[in-house]
C-alpha cells in the first residue's frame, strides 16, 4: 500500500501488520496487573484442581482457605494446570495466560487465509481476548482447540482432531461440538474410531496421578455440580451468567424456564439444518461457515456463558467475516465487524457502570448481536453457498 510519506499512515500500517506485538504485550500487561493486584482467584481455583486430584480431595467443594467460588473443570484439567501450579503464584498466572493467548494466536495463524485476513481476525477479537485474560480463563484455549481440530480434520489428521476435541471435552465440555467436524472428514469411520479411542483414554488419564476409584467418584461429583450450576445460572437475575439465548428468552421475552428445552431443540435444529445439503460438505465455504456456526452455537446455547466465554463465539464470527467479507455487501461486513467490537466492549470500563448494571447484564445484551450474526450465518450456509465451488482437494 502506498503511504506517500505520510508518517501517520506509516504508523497505522506498521501497527496493522504487527498485531502479534500488541496481542502479547497486552496479554502480559493485563496478566501482570492482575497478579500485582492479587486478583487471581480463578487461577487459584485452577491451581488446586491439581493439588486436590493428587491428594484425593473433592474437586468441587468450596475451599475458602485458598479461593472463593467452586471449580467446574474436570479432573483431566489437573494435567494442564500442573506445570503452572508448581510455580510461584507471581509467575504461574502470567505464564498461564501467555500460553492461553499464544494457543489462540497460533490457531488463527494456521487458518488457510492470507496474512491480512488473519490480522483482521486477531484485531477483531483482541478486546475479547483481554477480557478472558483479565479473568484468567481457559476459554482462549478452548477456541484454539476447536479451530485446530477443525484444521486437522481438513488435513486428514482424524486422530489428532479427535484427541483435541475429547481433550477439551473432559476439561470443560464445550469442545464436544467439534464432533460435528465428522461431516468434513474424508474417512468418517476412522474419525469415529479415533473419537471412541480418545474418549476412553482421556477419561482414564487422571487415574495416573490419582486413584481409579477417586476419579470415578470425581466424574459423578462433576456431573452433580454441573447440574447444580445450570440451575443457578438460569436463576441468575444479576446477569453475570447465562449470557445466552436462554437468558434473553427469560429476561427479555419472559419465557418460562420450563419451556427453555424447546429453545434448545430449535437452536440445535437450526444449527444442523445446513448439513442436510450433504453435497456441500466438501466445500471450503461450507466448512468455514460450519466452524463459525458451531463456535457461536456452543456459547449462545449454554447457561454457563459469561463475558469471558465469548472469545469462543466471537472467534467463530471473526473467522466467518474474514473469509466472506469480499462476497458480502459492505453494510453486512461493517455491521458484523462493528457487532463483534461492540459485543466485546460490553463488560469493559468503556461502558458506564450504570448501563452495565441496569441494562447490559440483566437483559443479556451481550448475547443479542452474536445471536443475530449466528442466524445470518445459518441463513447464508443454507441458501447462499452453491454447488459451483469446487470441493477441497484431498
Amino acid at each position: 500500500m502506498t503511504t506517500n510519506g505520510n508518517p501517520i499512515r506509516l504508523i497505522i500500517d506498521k501497527v496493522k501488520t504487527n498485531v502479534g506485538i500488541v496481542w502479547f504485550s497486552l496479554t502480559f500487561l493485563t496478566a501482570l496487573s492482575k497478579v500485582l493486584g492479587s486478583h487471581i482467584n480463578n487461577y487459584y481455583i485452577y491451581e488446586y484442581v491439581y493439588y486436590h486430584t493428587i491428594h484425593l480431595q473433592n474437586l468441587f467443594i468450596p475451599d475458602s482457605a485458598y479461593y472463593q467460588d467452586v471449580n467446574h473443570y474436570g479432573p483431566l484439567f489437573s494435567f494442564v494446570i500442573a506445570p503452572f501450579a508448581i510455580l510461584q503464584d507471581t509467575i504461574g498466572p502470567i505464564l498461564w495466560m501467555l500460553l492461553n493467548s499464544w494457543l489462540l494466536y497460533y490457531a488463527i495463524n494456521r487458518l488457510p487465509f492470507e496474512k491480512n485476513q488473519k490480522n483482521m481476525i486477531l484485531w477483531l477479537i483482541l478486546i475479547e481476548m483481554m477480557t478472558t485474560v483479565s479473568n484468567m480463563q481457559f476459554n482462549g484455549a478452548i477456541a484454539a482447540l476447536l479451530v485446530v481440530s477443525f484444521l486437522c480434520v481438513r488435513e486428514g489428521k482424524d486422530g489428532t482432531a479427535a484427541f483435541l476435541i475429547l481433550f477439551g471435552f473432559w476439561i470443560k465440555l464445550y469442545t464436544i461440538v467439534g464432533l460435528v467436524f465428522f461431516f468434513f472428514s474424508k474417512n468418517k469411520l476412522r474419525f469415529v474410531l479415533w473419537s471412541c479411542f480418545w474418549a476412553v483414554i482421556l477419561f482414564a488419564a487422571p487415574m495416573l496421578i490419582s486413584s481409579p476409584s477417586f476419579i470415578l467418584q470425581t466424574y459423578r461429583d462433576w456431573y452433580d455440580v454441573l447440574i447444580e450450576k445450570n440451575i443457578g445460572n438460569l436463576r441468575d437475575n444479576f446477569g453475570s451468567q447465562n449470557i445466552s439465548v436462554f437468558g434473553v428468552c427469560m429476561y427479555v421475552f419472559h419465557i418460562p424456564e420450563e419451556y427453555l428445552h424447546w429453545v434448545m431443540v430449535g437452536g440445535a435444529l437450526l444449527c444442523m439444518m445446513p448439513y442436510i445439503r450433504f453435497r456441500q460438505w466438501g466445500l471450503n465455504d461450507f466448512q468455514l461457515s460450519g466452524i463459525a456456526s458451531i463456535m457461536m452455537f456452543v456459547v449462545l446455547f449454554s447457561t454457563g456463558s459469561e463475558s469471558s466465554t465469548y472469545i469462543i463465539a466471537l472467534t467463530g464470527a471473526a473467522i466467518w467475516i474474514a473469509h466472506f467479507k469480499n462476497s458480502q455487501s459492505k453494510w453486512i461486513t461493517y455491521s458484523i465487524m462493528c457487532g463483534i467490537v461492540l459485543t466485546s466492549l460490553c463488560p469493559t470500563d468503556v461502558v458506564p457502570e450504570i448501563l452495565k448494571h441496569d441494562i447490559i447484564r440483566p437483559y443479556r445484551i451481550k448475547a443479542i448481536v452474536p445471536t443475530l450474526i449466528w442466524l445470518y450465518i445459518i441463513y447464508h450456509s443454507f441458501f447462499r453457498i452453491g454447488n459451483t465451488q469446487k470441493a477441497i482437494t484431498e
